[in-house]
């Protein structure tokens, strides 16, 4: 545990001095193009398994490590709010509202 708050205090003293020294430009790039990314891997690999699998089928990937179940949340994460998705869709509003506030609002 000790290693990981070494790890994350150096990696955000570093993110500071690259914004300072104007590196974090370059670096929003790249941190795009990772999220683009992964963001195609996880669609994909959701689309993948929802046509292979039937609700609540394993799928063995690797043997005694990793296996995929399709199941299906209707909820937020952990199935937090499952079935109330009107609450869901109001609090998703209210929660892009508050980013926008404080971004465009309170700081022009």
């Amino acid at each position: 545990m000790h290693m990981i708050i070494n790890w994350v205090l150096g990696l955000t003293r570093r993110l500071k001095s690259e914004i300072k020294d104007g590196t974090w430009d370059k670096m929003k790039h790249i941190f795009t193009l990772f999220t683009v990314f992964f963001f195609f891997i996880d669609i994909s690999t959701k689309r993948f398994f929802e046509h292979s699998l039937s609700i609540n089928e394993t799928s063995l990937i690797i043997p005694g490590w990793l296996h995929w179940k399709l199941i299906h949340n209707t909820g937020m994460s952990f199935g937090i709010g499952a079935g109330h998705t009107i609450f869901i869709i109001i609090l998703q509003v209210l929660v892009i509202g508050l980013l926008f506030y404080f971004k465009y609002i309170l700081n022009p």
